[in-house]
């Protein structure tokens, strides 16, 4: 047996579940406040489905397969403390039976700053990598000309992958 969740259904938290089949409208978010794992024996991510990562500025939850993960949908990431890790490779789901198919990186809602996620992969794991991509929103109206452009710039080599986002952890 297994657990099937279904459109407008979650399965969230830590612990063990069985073989777990995500359909579109789907979620699974591993973890409790951006920390656990949640084990299966394997997982299946339809098209349309989402895999939720509530990451903290200092952890990221796993979704642990001892099996295969078929992969499929969505990658999103909301943050439980309202900070990002920048420019760090975060474990989010480690497959040992092996890992097929792909996650789409969805945008990542701020009222602020604005960030980009990359996903990756290796044949057994799947790494979320979440950098700054714009500062500019976060200009308060009425800066001068020279803080504009001073902002600008840092946007520009952001764009271009010069400017180490690093430097900017902490910003939400």
């Amino acid at each position: 047996s297994g657990v099937s969740v279904g459109s407008g259904g979650i399965l969230a938290g830590t612990g063990t579940a069985p073989a777990v089949s995500v359909a579109s409208g789907g979620t699974v978010a591993p973890g409790v406040a951006g920390s656990g794992t949640l084990t299966a024996s394997s997982v299946t991510f339809a098209s349309g489905s989402n895999f939720l990562v509530n990451v903290s500025s200092n952890s990221a939850p796993t979704l642990a397969v001892s099996g295969a993960a078929q992969l499929g949908g969505t990658l999103s990431v909301a943050s439980v403390d309202g900070t990002y890790s920048l420019g760090q490779k975060l474990t989010v789901l480690t497959a040992a039976g092996g890992i097929s198919g792909s996650f789409t990186a969805a945008p990542i809602a701020s009222k602020g700053a604005q960030f980009a996620s990359t996903i990756s992969t290796d044949p057994n794991d799947v790494f979320l990598t979440i950098n700054l991509s714009k500062l500019s929103p976060l200009l308060p109206s009425g800066v001068s000309r020279n803080q504009t452009n001073a902002v600008a710039g840092i946007d520009a080599g952001l764009a271009h992958g010069s400017v180490p986002t690093a430097a900017f952890n902490g910003l939400a």
